[in-house]
């Protein structure tokens, strides 16, 4: 009975938030693919979950990281990345830092989710992605928002 009653708190105190309107990063298949599986979930609007996220104290510290990863890089926000001067470049160019450091995604991410771990293929894949976009901002070949 008690049990329940902590069940049924941690639901209500942990609510979904509503999704925003998709101002996603589009990019090749599959780039997109690997960034799904292993960044998404802390940096995106689309978060899947987990059923520990709903239980205290573990949903605070949970729900804590993701906020976090969301500030720092959204990927349902990229639009806005794309159309402010700058932002777009400085996002890839920390992505590409931390992709390269092994710092992202996290190794306790991985340890819970090991389909979001990257191998070579996969780092190399978006790095050359990132190296390419990155080309394409400077000489200034796009107009924001495009891949």
């Amino acid at each position: 009975m008690v049990a329940a009653a902590i069940l049924i708190a941690a639901k209500s105190l942990c609510a979904a938030q509503p999704e925003l309107p998709a101002r996603e990063l589009r990019a090749p298949a599959p780039v997109h693919e690997i960034l799904q599986r292993a960044c998404y979930d802390c940096h995106s609007d689309q978060t899947r979950w987990p059923w520990y996220s709903y239980l205290p104290p573990i949903s605070f510290w949970v729900r804590g990281e993701v906020a976090a990863g969301r500030r720092r890089l959204n990927f349902s926000a990229w639009q806005d990345y794309a159309t402010d001067p700058g932002t777009e470049d400085r996002k890839l160019e920390n992505i590409a830092r931390l992709l390269k450091s092994g710092a992202m995604p996290p190794w306790y991410y991985i340890a819970t989710h090991p389909a979001a771990s990257m191998n070579d293929a996969d780092r190399a894949m978006l790095s050359d992605w990132i190296a390419d976009r990155r080309k394409s901002l400077a000489a200034g070949a796009d107009r924001p928002g495009r891949q």
